[in-house]
């Protein structure tokens, strides 16, 4: 895989010209405090789910953490000249369906690669080495789509 990046590298280099001269742009370090506290939340906060019945507060607080850093982004991202990642590209219905076919995709695969060896050992009652087996053939098929 390396000599093909370093290949695609040296050829990217003399084929893609630049369309337009570069300029000089800030780094939006508010938005990107917003795009923090949002994962953080978010990631935090869903952690927090099972604890939601005996801390419920817990859960609530990081959650509304994650909803701050995304209304703060989004209204960042209207009222600058140079966001940290335009969304007039969500206007895009066409590329809105893309992107949410590409992550159903991504939730079944790896939805599978969780559920199929545990299937495998507690349903079939078969070893674990049987299931890293059935999970690398899998892998194996999966690799060959990659290719297509």
């Amino acid at each position: 895989m390396i000599p093909v990046l370093i290949l695609s590298l040296i050829l990217g280099i003399y084929a893609i010209r630049q369309a337009e001269p570069t300029t000089k742009a800030r780094f939006d370090v508010l938005g990107w405090l917003m795009i923090v506290l949002l994962f953080v939340g978010f990631t935090i906060g869903f952690s927090k789910l099972s604890t939601v019945t005996t801390q419920p507060w817990s859960f609530v607080a990081w959650l509304i953490v994650g909803l701050v850093g995304l209304v703060g982004f989004i209204m960042r991202t209207q009222h600058t000249n140079q966001p940290l990642i335009s969304l007039k590209i969500f206007q895009s219905s066409s590329y809105d369906g893309h992107l949410l076919a590409y992550f159903l995709v991504q939730i079944c695969a790896l939805g599978l690669a969780f559920i199929l060896p545990n299937y495998i050992q507690l349903v079939n009652g078969q070893s674990a080495l049987l299931a890293g087996f059935i999970c690398l053939t899998s892998a194996a098929i999966w690799g060959n789509f990659l290719r297509l």
